[in-house]
């Protein structure tokens, strides 16, 4: 009996230990899948969040494994040497590093959703107006976005003048939101 009511008494934990590692996994391998990719990566201050936000995660990660190997020394070690101390210790500081990664996360969340950020959108409409603005397009001629890349912070626009077949290649920078080389091609 006194055995069944001691595994009982850790398996609570043992659940939310299963489940923050889970999570943690999880959030971990989509910070890497957006830091792997510089296009993904956000230019603005946001990214210091996100990158807070993945340090916390790693830290509950860790955190709870130390936890969950805590609660497995206890059950199998049934006396009283092994210590409730520290899976109250590890799985508190897992929580609360899961707290802290989720307000983060929120933040990083409100950031990017209620700033204004430059995205392609803006470096096109930018780069049209600038075409315009130096005179490379005729009356009679029109303009047609042939390509945009983003490369590092940067977005890399080729626009095509017809009939004409000039091209303009434009440089955007979104972090000052605005255009930093144009090239005319004839």
């Amino acid at each position: 009996m006194a055995d069944e009511y001691e595994n009982n008494r850790w398996s609570a934990h043992l659940e939310y230990l299963k489940v923050a590692i889970a999570l943690s996994t999880a959030t971990l391998a989509v910070a890497a899948a957006v830091y792997s990719d510089p296009a993904k990566v956000p230019t603005d201050s946001s990214k210091n969040v996100l990158f807070a936000c993945a340090a916390a995660v790693l830290v509950t990660l860790i955190m709870s494994v130390f936890a969950i190997i805590s609660v497995a020394n206890r059950v199998a070690d049934k006396t009283a040497k092994a210590s409730t101390f520290l899976i109250t210790f590890w799985s508190g500081l897992s929580f609360f590093a899961l707290i802290v990664s989720g307000a983060l996360l929120l933040y990083f969340f409100g950031l990017r959703t209620l700033s204004v950020t430059s995205g392609p959108q803006q470096a096109i409409d930018a780069g049209l107006a600038i075409v315009e603005k130096q005179g490379i397009k005729a009356n009679n001629e029109t303009v047609t976005l042939a390509s945009l890349e983003a490369k590092a912070d940067k977005y890399y626009l080729t626009f095509k003048v017809e009939p004409t077949a000039k091209t303009a290649a434009v440089v955007y920078d979104p972090k000052t939101n605005s255009v930093i080389s144009l090239s005319l091609k004839p």
